[in-house]
């Protein structure tokens, strides 16, 4: 479980400038590869969490130009499983923004 809550904290880091889930969902777009895992990271997600996860899958060729579609109309996902060298092309067309995680107030 730890591994689990790790990996979805670490893909939490790079959010998406538009988010397309409803409240108290995460909208997950995933390849072929990566979305069995996923599927499960979600499945764990959920139990502890309580928050529903969404995972699609998405042709890993075409899943920037889908992006860069839906995300100005409010459908692209939370979270993006993509190739790290795609951030800065996705930065620099304002599609995907950071996460700024603070601490908990105690």
């Amino acid at each position: 479980m730890k591994k689990t809550t790790l990996l979805l904290g670490l893909l939490l880091v790079i959010g998406l400038a538009v988010s397309a889930s409803e409240a108290g969902k995460l909208l997950i777009w995933a390849d072929d590869t990566r979305t069995p895992i996923m599927l499960k990271v979600a499945e764990d997600f959920t139990a502890a969490y309580g928050v529903e996860v969404v995972v699609q899958e998405l042709d890993f060729g075409e899943m920037r130009g889908q992006l860069a579609t839906a995300g100005p109309a409010g459908e692209g996902p939370d979270i993006l499983i993509g190739a790290h060298d795609w951030l800065g092309e996705l930065i620099l067309n304002g599609l995907i923004e950071p996460v700024v995680l603070t601490p908990a107030i105690i």
